[in-house]
């Protein structure tokens, strides 16, 4: 999620406009520029927006009528999924069975007559990162393995080292 400049906090109306087509385009705007455009091969209809990666700005989540979820950051960072059904109505927020605690709800009605409530949605990223940094982070949150992972570390970075220098 992180949102560079001009990011769409969370809770802020104003500086952001996402829009959606059934044609498979998105778009974020301002009132005067669409600062950028995705096209996806599904026909979409609904969207929402909410922190969902509890940084401070909002993601967008967009669904498409065969089901399929996009949820993208400002950055145009995606992670996709299907739902498996096909969706006659879709909406999403925060959500709460306790006053005062809201959590992110992603709520599906399909044309089977059921309704699919996806609860406490949380995302720890939608950017890409390689299953090596991926692995190095969960193994530096574990102290027992924190040294072994430096030195993992270390050693994999003095054979990209290494192999830059064969190659030159």
């Amino acid at each position: 999620g992180g949102g560079g400049g001009g990011g769409m906090a969370s809770g802020d109306t104003t500086s952001l406009i996402a829009l959606c087509t059934r044609a498979g385009s998105l778009m974020l705007c301002t009132c005067e520029t669409v600062l950028w455009e995705l096209a996806v091969d599904h026909e979409l209809f609904a969207l929402a927006r909410m922190d969902l990666t509890h940084d401070g700005y909002d993601e967008i989540v967009v669904c498409a009528w065969d089901g399929f979820t996009f949820i993208l950051d400002q950055d145009r960072n995606v992670v996709r999924f299907q739902l498996g059904r096909e969706v006659c109505a879709f909406a999403g927020g925060l959500f709460g069975l306790q006053h005062g605690l809201n959590v992110p709800v992603l709520v599906y009605a399909t044309f089977d007559g059921e309704i699919i409530l996806y609860y406490n949605v949380s995302l720890r990223s939608v950017a890409c990162r390689t299953l090596d940094s991926a692995a190095e982070e969960l193994l530096l949150q574990q102290p027992q393995f924190a040294a072994a992972a430096a030195a993992k570390s270390q050693e994999l970075a003095q054979q990209r080292k290494e192999k830059q220098q064969q190659q030159q």
